[in-house]
């Protein structure tokens, strides 16, 4: 079996393993799976939270796997939602990640979990860039309605009152 720790230079970083069963239950031991109901989302039901280390400021569950390397060798992190995914659901597609569909980063319910492209997990969460691609309507209301050959959209409204002003 493959298990995509991440992604390194935009492309998944895999390890194949074997299941360990000592791994697995030293897993399990992490996971409370009689977390809260997430609010976001209450019909998800509750989520499985993970109590053991996380990666810091971004809050994601991390695990050392002991994914079959030699037990003298270092053993790489594995974000915890990551694994129980590919552990109970099958393998991560490359150029997909998991979504948290409740919001939660340390839930490990594989139920609560959406394996969707990193740019559609983007556009669900509440990041800057996230809010800018969901408008519609520029600073004073008007439809964008002209795209730039980089992505941008424009009004061309206020682009025509701008031209107008500096002419």
């Amino acid at each position: 079996m493959k298990i995509v720790l991440g992604k390194s230079g935009g492309r998944n970083v895999e390890l194949d393993i074997d299941i360990d069963e000592e791994v697995v239950a030293r897993f399990w031991v992490k996971v409370n799976k009689n977390g809260p109901i997430p609010e976001y989302r209450p019909d998800l039901g509750p989520c499985w939270l993970w109590t053991a280390c996380t990666n810091g400021k971004p809050g994601y569950g991390i695990f050392r796997g002991g994914l079959g390397r030699d037990k003298y060798q270092s053993r790489p992190w594995v974000l915890a939602h990551r694994y129980v995914y590919q552990l109970i659901v099958g393998p991560i597609t490359e150029g997909y990640e998991p979504d948290h569909l409740c919001r939660v980063r340390l839930c490990t319910n594989p139920s609560h979990l959406e394996v969707v492209t990193h740019r559609e997990n983007t556009l669900r969460g509440n990041a800057p860039s996230a809010m800018q691609a969901r408008r519609v309507r520029c600073i004073r209301g008007h439809l964008f309605d002209k795209r730039e050959p980089d992505g941008r959209r424009r009004c061309s409204i206020c682009d025509r009152a701008k031209e107008l002003h500096r002419y």
